[in-house]
């Protein structure tokens, strides 16, 4: 099946794919206190994730050519409960790539959900993100350029 995209997503076939979108972090997750402020996490891996809306498997690319870090360097991304914006846990000031993963690092402010996390009560973690470009590639919606918000 041949993907188009569109304005706000992409088709494959009759199926609409919307641009913006949430995935779970599959396989290891990780989150790391370093002090009593700060936060490093994973958020997201190239672990291939079913899409039941496509029937298929859905991988994102953690290349420096396919992730656009740029919102997350800016300073102003935050580290969000539940996607939910006007609820944040941190600001993220530090974003990298390393070996199919994607980390962020962040100052936490001072509420109850920010103890959770780092005592490990909350420990999974998923990403919002923009598709810009993807593929059908083997039979897997491959992302292969997209921005995480």
């Amino acid at each position: 099946m041949k993907l188009k995209k569109a304005d706000n997503g992409f088709y494959l076939g009759q199926r609409f794919i919307p641009k913006k979108r949430y995935i779970p972090l599959n396989g290891d997750s990780a989150i790391a206190q370093q002090d009593d402020n700060r936060i490093r996490m994973s958020v997201s891996s190239e672990t291939p994730y079913y899409r039941w809306e496509i029937d298929m498997e859905e991988v994102l690319l953690h290349t420096p050519e396919a992730v656009d870090l740029s919102r997350f360097e800016s300073g102003k991304a935050m580290i969000l409960l539940n996607h939910q914006p006007n609820y944040y846990l941190a600001r993220i000031d530090r974003a990298w790539l390393d070996n199919g993963y994607l980390y962020v690092e962040g100052i936490f402010r001072a509420t109850d959900v920010a103890e959770d996390v780092k005592s490990g009560i909350l420990a999974a973690t998923s990403v919002g993100y923009e598709v810009k470009n993807a593929e059908i590639i083997n039979g897997q919606f491959v992302v292969t350029d997209w921005c995480p918000m």
